[in-house]
């Protein structure tokens, strides 16, 4: 069953769950939700514009993870109940490496507002991130040219606006360990949805939680 989100959201296949690389363990940048820019008319229809022009379909983001090295990934992105957010690489990598990844929504701590792309260019925390996916891909280089993941440090400029959600994982010891995931969005509209997508999915997983936990007490 899908969550009622049409730009993002598509019954497909089942896939098995794959777990990006962690690269790198970094604190949580946290985007204030005031500091989200409202959008204009002319902004949004003009992403709208450049993205029917280049022929790139509605759910193609550019996705980033703060605790790896791996830049911005462009995808396919679909939200379903079942499996969360589903992330399917657009255009095919290279043979021997994932396809696709699932981001479980259960981990999420907080889906944040969309800001502009003028805004996050801006933002020191992620400026910093990107000198370090570019080292680090330099290194690549170095070492073994097919290992380079020729990452990208900034989504395209016909890329509108940028989703932050704060999320957590399980580490050693039970230990748990925030990281942010932005996912670059064509227009303030598709990133309302997205947005609302997220918040939806992560009170079905609360309310799942909370349905389980009453089982095991009246049990």
């Amino acid at each position: 069953m899908c969550t009622q989100l049409p730009s993002f959201t598509e019954v497909g296949a089942q896939l098995h769950r794959h777990t990006p690389p962690r690269e790198l363990s970094t604190p949580a940048a946290v985007i204030d939700a005031q500091d989200s820019d409202e959008s204009t008319p002319q902004d949004d229809t003009g992403a709208q514009l450049q993205r029917l022009s280049l022929g790139e379909p509605a759910n193609k983001v550019f996705v980033q993870f703060s605790n790896n090295l791996d830049g911005f990934v462009p995808c396919l992105l679909l939200l379903t109940e079942d499996e969360g957010l589903r992330f399917t690489r657009d255009p095919a990598p290279p043979i021997g490496r994932p396809s696709w990844f699932i981001v479980e929504p259960g981990g999420f701590i907080k889906v944040c507002s969309p800001i502009s792309r003028r805004r996050f260019l801006e933002d020191k925390f992620w400026r910093a991130h990107s000198k370090h996916v570019h080292q680090n891909n330099l290194l690549l280089e170095q070492i073994n040219k097919d290992l380079s993941r020729q990452c990208m440090l900034y989504p395209p400029d016909w890329f509108a606006c940028v989703v932050s959600i704060e999320a957590c994982e399980s580490g050693t010891a039970g230990a748990l360990s925030k990281y942010m995931i932005l996912i670059a969005v064509q227009t303030f509209e598709l990133s309302r949805d997205l947005v609302d997508g997220c918040k939806q999915l992560m009170l079905k997983r609360k309310q799942e939680r909370n349905d389980i936990h009453q089982r095991r007490n009246v049990g």
